[in-house]
Formats: structure tokens, sequence, C-alpha cells
């Protein structure tokens, strides 16, 4: 579940930007969009992680609150992963089976 969780937040990180930048920020959100900024860091934005999609320095549409989630969920997967590998591994070992991993 927390996989699929941090997929749809990231999905949803991704869709907030919507296709085009410039019109993103200009008519869905009346935000004025630096084009020098962009120009300059425009690699920011076209990486899968950590999300970014800037109008200026000072405004992202992404919210802020989706890259901290998307980790906190993939880091509470690998946990759950890791507890159910020891607790396997505990049953099988007081079953007194031979292991076979």
């Amino acid at each position: 579940m927390a996989v699929l969780n941090a997929a749809t937040v990231w999905f949803l990180g991704v869709s907030r930007s919507g296709l085009d930048i410039r019109q993103s920020c200009e008519q869905g959100n009346g935000l004025r969009f630096d084009e020098a900024w962009n120009e300059a860091h425009y690699s920011e934005s076209q990486s899968f992680f950590p999300l970014h999609a800037k109008c200026s320095a000072t405004v992202d549409l992404v919210p802020a609150w989706v890259n901290p989630a998307v980790v906190t969920l993939v880091l509470l997967a690998g946990a759950c992963l890791c507890v159910a590998f020891c607790l396997e591994a505990r049953d099988h070992r007081a079953s007194g089976a031979p292991a076979s991993l």
C-alpha cells in the first residue's frame, strides 16, 4: 500500500504542473512566468525526483508536501518489507525447518 500511495502522490505532483509550465503558471494560476530563470534552471523541472514545476525562483506549482511524502512512503514500504522478511526468518527458524533462502 505504501508503494501505491507513493506512486499516487508522485503522480499528483506531476499532474499539478500540467504539460506546459508556462501555460500552467500564467493561465491556470495567474502567476508570472520568468523565462530567464526557467532557461537557466530547465533541467530541475525535467527530473523524475525531486519534483519541481517552477514559475520563478520563488513559485513552485508542485505542493511542498509532495516530495517529503514520496520519500516517507518509500521508506515506510522498505521498513515493512524488512519487518516481513525478519518475521518470516524468525518463524522459519522456530519451526526447525532447514534454511532455504
